[in-house]
């Protein structure tokens, strides 16, 4: 209990210190990377936007006569003395002997996402596939980024040679995080691309990951018992806990290990700035559930966080689209679905953690289905990071399998919700919204049901959903007479099942998996139907407890009765005024824990 005390007083400067070092790693990177350029290589097209000097057009002229380039797409600026005017721009190309070779675009420069549209517009026309833009060293990210998702091709960014030290962040730092915000800002309006589409990489990726994922989380999983033991992350037996024996609780520490050491051994992914973010997001958010494993945030900070969560990857571009986004309310809603999605899933996973080799092995049949889901579309970052996951999970699953010898806590738990449902929003099935939405909520489907059962049974007996219990749907197979590894393997094998309509429908047309979707809906309605009519469980060790429990409240009432008498008897002798209202006050506080323990024993009765 002291180590415990010692670690819980000193958690909050350990997340400050690590806030403060990934804060100005970040701070000391984020200028380079946003200043890094293409290697200049041959291109068909050198396009020349939005500028507001006079050397990128001089710049792209010297490389299109080195023969790096065919030709020239000028658009014209609001600003600069080149290129205010399309008349000016010609002129000048004419002077440089290149007149032919540079083409003035009908349309003023208003923003990149307007310069990219009109490129992409004429570039699809022309059957034009390689396209480099020169823009200034700061906005080479969004350039690329812009232009990238717009035409559909790897465009490349070259630098206009204007003077930027990215290494010297601290100088400029108020510009390098505005316009980290404005790259932010551009990726919410275009959303994921290349990280995101089929991809040139072998399907061997997946497995390695898995692999990967399985033997650093069997080995770091090894190593937090002896290490939970030691700082006192010990979870004791509860009232509504189906362990009885205090069991380490730094599983969660194994598994984030594991899904990040199973994308590096992977290899051969680039993330990108989504990737980046979600495995940043995902630190973060086990951070903050090895902070509620310590100190005991409550609900209200996990769902903050959650929130989040699902607001930065709704920024980043992931959307949980059940109305299409092209129309009015869907770009109104998704923002709002995307934030319930990860809130639900992040908490879904939370309470799902209530059975020895629950969540890691639902965990793994989910991440599973999505690798498979987004191999099969050639999705092969949304494949390892998947795989990752769900080979962390079979690794903890080790150490978890019932009677469990090492529990994830929060700290698990918070970031395999998280990973999940940002995976699933991920894929890019064949079917578009709102059918492609069934198959992140088929693929998470076990965690699903199980939220909505309790949700809707502690409802309907006016408690709080928030509130543990014994009514989940373990639970329920433990009062049929499963033991604990059979239940949790059968809802295993339910979500291995769901997760194969999944990927079957992430693959069909819209017939086909409408029809399976409506199939699997209908026998969840009828399963959950079923469910709410079965008794919550309550093992037998803790039905004894609660006999030897009224049984002591009744000697207690019993006693404080006599006591109650006596201190009434003496009480009428005393003459002091003080001493006999302190006398009062007391008898009025007994009878108030009379009437509390009756109300104890008449509820222990009933049930």
């Amino acid at each position: 209990m002291a180590r415990r005390e010692r670690f819980r007083k000193a958690l909050p400067l350990v997340v400050v210190v690590v806030f403060a070092v990934v804060g100005l790693f970040a701070l000391r990177n984020v200028g380079r990377w946003l200043s890094r350029p293409d290697a200049v290589k041959r291109v068909d097209v050198i396009v020349v936007s939005a500028g507001d000097d006079d050397h990128r057009l001089p710049l792209a002229i010297d490389l299109l006569k080195r023969g790096d380039a065919s030709t020239i797409w000028a658009i014209p600026s609001f600003s600069g003395p080149v290129l205010r005017e399309a008349k000016s721009i010609a002129a000048f190309a004419a002077s440089k002997g290149v007149k032919g070779r540079v083409l003035v675009l009908p349309k003023r420069s208003k923003s990149l996402l307007r310069d990219a549209r009109v490129v992409a517009k004429r570039a699809r026309r022309k059957k034009v596939t390689r396209i480099a833009v020169i823009a200034a060293p700061v906005e080479l990210a969004r350039t690329r980024l812009t232009f990238d998702r717009v035409t559909g091709h790897g465009v490349l960014a070259w630098s206009d040679a204007t003077h930027y030290a990215a290494a010297h962040w601290w100088r400029d730092g108020t510009g390098t995080i505005l316009e980290a915000g404005r790259y932010l800002a551009t990726l919410s309006v275009v959303g994921p691309g290349p990280e995101l589409r089929a991809g040139r990489v072998p399907v061997s990726l997946p497995l390695r990951a898995v692999a990967g994922g399985f033997l650093i989380a069997l080995i770091v999983g090894a190593l937090c018992r002896p290490l939970a033991r030691r700082v006192g992350l010990i979870d004791v037996p509860r009232v509504r806990r189906v362990h009885t024996r205090a069991t380490p609780k730094l599983g969660g520490l194994a598994i984030v290990s594991g899904i990040v050491g199973g994308v590096m051994i992977a290899g051969g992914v680039q993330l990108g700035a989504l990737g980046l973010a979600a495995a940043v997001s995902m630190v973060v958010v086990s951070i903050v559930g090895l902070a509620d494993d310590i100190t005991g945030l409550g609900a209200p900070a996990r769902l903050l966080w959650a929130a989040g969560a699902g607001a930065i990857a709704w920024l980043l571009g992931l959307r949980a689209e059940v109305i299409p986004h092209t129309s009015t309310a869907g770009a109104l809603l998704d923002p709002v679905f995307t934030v319930l999605w990860f809130v639900a899933i992040t908490f879904a996973l939370n309470f799902l953690d209530n059975l020895d080799g629950l969540t890691a092995g639902v965990g793994a049949a989910s991440g599973i289905t999505i690798a498979a889901a987004a191999a099969l579309g050639g999705q092969f970052v949304v494949a390892v990071a998947a795989a990752a996951l769900a080979g962390a999970c079979l690794g903890y699953l080790f150490h978890n399998i019932h009677p469990a010898r090492l529990f994830m806590g929060d700290m698990g738990a918070l970031p395999i919700g998280f990973g999940l449902a940002a995976l699933s929003l991920g894929l890019r099935p064949k079917v578009h919204a709102p059918l492609s939405m069934a198959v992140p909520i088929i693929a998470l489907g076990v965690p699903i049901f199980d939220t909505t059962l309790i949700v809707i049974s502690r409802i309907r007996a006016g408690q709080s959903p928030a509130i543990g219990g014994t009514d989940h749907t373990s639970h329920r197979l433990l009062a049929r007479g499963l033991t604990p590894r059979q239940a949790a393997g059968a809802l295993w094998v339910v979500q291995l099942v769901l997760g194969a309509f999944a990927v079957v429908i992430s693959r069909s047309n819209t017939a086909v998996g409408g029809a399976l979707t409506a199939l699997v809906v209908v026998t969840g309605l009828a399963s959950l139907w079923v469910f709410l009519h079965l008794d919550a469980w309550k093992p037998s060790w803790q039905m004894e407890a609660s006999e030897r429990l009224v049984q002591h409240v009744h000697q207690a009432m019993t006693a404080l009765s006599e006591l109650e008498q006596v201190v009434g008897e003496e009480g009428l002798r005393l003459s002091d005024p003080k001493t006999a209202r302190s006398t009062q006050e007391t008898l009025r506080r007994l009878e108030r824990v009379r009437r509390l323990l009756q109300g104890q024993q008449s509820e222990a009765e009933a049930e």
